[in-house]
């Protein structure tokens, strides 16, 4: 045979000689070089092909053919094999599977013979209670949140928390529960110690709530108090899931074993609620209890002042209810249309005025009433264009020249109110004598009204007679709140008998207050009146309270109208306090804390009686998260797990149930039987 010689042509190509390149030919095929099972595979650089019958690690995840591979956990699909690669497959778990992609990353090989192909990554994880303290975080997180539980178990959530910390194993929604339940046990047990470091006394809020969606009812009640350094604290003491009948007699029966369980009965002076029938016979129960089982007779009940006013004003509404009505049709026609909409836009635009939607009201909120005859009047020239130019649509729903004047009448009697509302409904420490001066003020707006306008006479008149009736029923307790109010004092009473039996009141229960009852440790021996310190100031300047601020500011500029000057000065240390002026701007309980060496007796008072709520308002605001936390997808949730939720949110916030400040510790809090689990079962997917 001759030598086989080739020459390389120009394009690299190359031609045979001897044998037209039949030898070359006739070379066994690649696949047949080291067929031979004990002859190793010879390799030229690339990737050594695995024989048929070996099996793939993605075999355990994957439904593997030639003409798909789907996922056995979420069933999602691919080309088959040999279109789609291991590699993309391996990024399907990681992405979307990430336990099961951990749970091959810890093992070097599936068959325990064959090394894995798959570059899995090793997280060696937190140990249990390093976990436990990053979950106590997330649980921290998702109750002063209120995220559903479900949110664990997200795979977006979990990518995230993977992307900030691999080593961490985020728990299942059934350990977030648990956990949850158990923490307000934990807490609720703890609350024992910060209710015995309260050293004044402790008034509640009291409201009833019932949940539409399965027709519970929660009960909930809110604990107000002054602490050491004078500052006024709060906080929801239980949300008490109620299935009997809401009887005022079965509300004051949960209420006081509540008071019972946590040892507090001695200690209440006041509760606040709403004016609801069952509530008004609730608080007259308690009134009962309190007197009878414990011995208390300085309890007292008191009615919201916000829902005193509202009831009011409603009466008021109702005389010119027409003009009302019509106002309201013409806002819901405009809102309704987007022809009347685009029609008043323009108009706006033309006068080169910022544009003003109209705004509808909740017929039984006579604030949102107020605010839509208010906004009406303000763009009653353009409402007025806009009708002219759709008569036929606005036959019998636009005001006219009579429905305007009574609008006018409606909205200069209910300024004052409105301010009022604000003042009361303020999460900013309304106290009675909030209450006390804001009824005063607006009795005698009212009669001033009366006296001097006839057109508005039997507005006025219709609202002061429902407001006589909840000031004949205020009772001394109130009453001595009101005169410990730096701001008002004995101003609002009148000069002889009324002044003179509250000021005996004061004088009788001084006495009961021992020298360990009195906080005298501050040295400061300094008299700050309203003006001296601008630290005594209200936050008349800030941006977030500024509406009620200005409605303060509005009623108090009516006070100088009625208030009669009288500067009593003697000797005695109550008689020393109402010779001061008042301090019309300073912040109450920063003026006490400034005067409680200069006045002990007085102050350990005013921190008792200052903490009375004038409205049930803040028991209203703890339920107006419940939102978030039993929604239409939550309807069903469990109301003891809404209770812990509601109560643990509140607790998280104010810091309460803490052991005196130390936060809730592994040890305590932790739970041998609760493990963090992570999926790996696919049916739990």
């Amino acid at each position: 045979m001759s030598d086989l010689k080739s020459e390389q042509n120009e394009d690299n190509s190359f031609n045979f000689n001897g044998s037209n390149g039949q030898e070359f030919l006739n070379k066994p095929e690649p696949s047949e070089v080291g067929s031979n099972p004990e002859e190793p595979q010879q390799s030229s650089g690339g990737p050594i092909r695995r024989k048929n019958n070996a099996k793939s690690p993605m075999d355990e995840f994957f439904e593997r053919t030639k003409e798909s591979q789907t996922c056995k956990i979420c069933k999602k699909m691919y080309a088959g094999i040999g279109e789609t690669s291991t590699g993309t497959l391996k990024t399907h778990l990681r992405r979307n599977h990430q336990s099961e992609f951990e749970r091959g990353a810890q093992q070097t090989d599936f068959e325990r013979k064959t090394r894995t192909t798959l570059n899995f990554r090793r997280v060696a994880p937190y140990t249990r209670q390093d976990n436990f303290e990053r979950s106590r975080s997330l649980i921290n997180w998702i109750v002063s949140t209120m995220q559903p539980f479900s949110v664990v178990e997200d795979e977006s959530f979990i990518e995230m928390i993977k992307k900030f910390d691999p080593h961490y194993h985020v728990p299942r929604k059934q350990y977030i529960k648990s956990h949850v339940i158990k923490r307000f046990q934990n807490r609720r047990e703890r609350l024992h110690h910060d209710l015995e470091n309260i050293k004044s006394r402790i008034s509640l809020t009291g409201d009833l709530w019932t949940l539409d969606n399965n027709q519970c009812a929660f009960f909930g009640v809110t604990l107000h108090y002054i602490d050491d350094d004078w500052t006024f604290k709060r906080f929801l003491l239980d949300i008490i899931p109620f299935h009997d009948s809401h009887s005022g007699a079965n509300l004051a029966q949960s209420l006081s074993n509540l008071l019972t369980e946590l040892d507090l009965s001695s200690k209440i002076l006041a509760l606040t609620t709403n004016n609801a029938p069952s509530t008004i016979v609730f608080g007259h129960e308690m009134e009962l209890e309190m007197n009878k089982e414990f011995d208390n007779l300085g309890f007292s009940h008191y009615r919201c002042g916000s829902h005193i006013l509202n009831n009011a004003v409603q009466y008021g509404l109702q005389v010119h209810n027409n003009s009302i009505e019509k106002v309201r049709k013409f806002i819901n026609k405009v809102r309704s249309s987007n022809l009347l909409m685009e029609d008043l836009r323009r108009i706006f635009e033309d006068q080169n005025i910022p544009f003003s939607i109209p705004q509808i009201d909740h017929e039984s909120q006579w604030r949102s009433t107020y605010l839509m005859i208010e906004k009406v009047k303000q763009i009653q020239i353009q409402a007025n264009l806009l009708v002219l130019q759709h008569q036929d649509e606005f036959n019998d729903s636009y005001p006219d020249e009579d429905d305007w004047l009574n609008i006018n009448e409606l909205l200069t009697v209910l300024s004052p109110f409105y301010s009022a509302t604000l003042t009361l409904s303020s999460s900013v420490y309304p106290t009675m004598g909030d209450l006390q001066l804001t009824f005063w003020i607006l009795r005698q707006h009212l009669q001033h009204e009366i006296s001097v306008n006839a057109t508005r006479y039997t507005v006025a008149d219709s609202i002061l007679r429902t407001l006589g009736e909840y000031w004949s029923i205020i009772d001394e307790t109130s009453k001595i709140a009101s005169v410990l109010d730096p701001r008002t004092k004995c101003s609002i009473f009148q000069q002889g008998s009324e002044t003179d039996n509250i000021i005996n009141s004061i004088r009788a229960r001084m006495a009961s207050y021992t020298p360990s009852s009195l906080d005298i440790s501050d040295n400061s021996n300094s008299i700050i009146t309203s003006a001296s310190d601008p630290t005594l100031l209200s936050s008349y300047h800030s941006p977030t309270t500024f509406n009620r601020i200005d409605a303060r500011a509005h009623l108090r500029s009516l006070t100088n109208q009625f208030l009669p000057t009288t500067q009593p000065i003697t000797s005695n240390e109550l008689e020393q306090y109402l010779s001061l002026p008042n301090g019309e701007d300073c912040e109450p309980l920063l003026w006490w804390k400034a005067h409680k060496k200069k006045f002990p007796v007085l102050a350990a008072m005013a921190r008792d009686y200052l903490t009375i709520q004038a409205s049930s308002i803040p028991c209203e605001q703890a339920f107006s998260i419940s939102s978030s936390t039993v929604y239409k997808s939550r309807g069903k949730l469990n109301p003891e797990i809404a209770r812990s939720l509601l109560c643990l949110h509140s607790w998280i916030v104010e810091k309460i149930g803490e052991n005196g400040g130390i936060d809730d510790q592994a040890g305590s809090d932790d739970d041998s039987n609760l493990k963090v689990e992570v999926k790996t079962d696919n049916s739990e997917k």
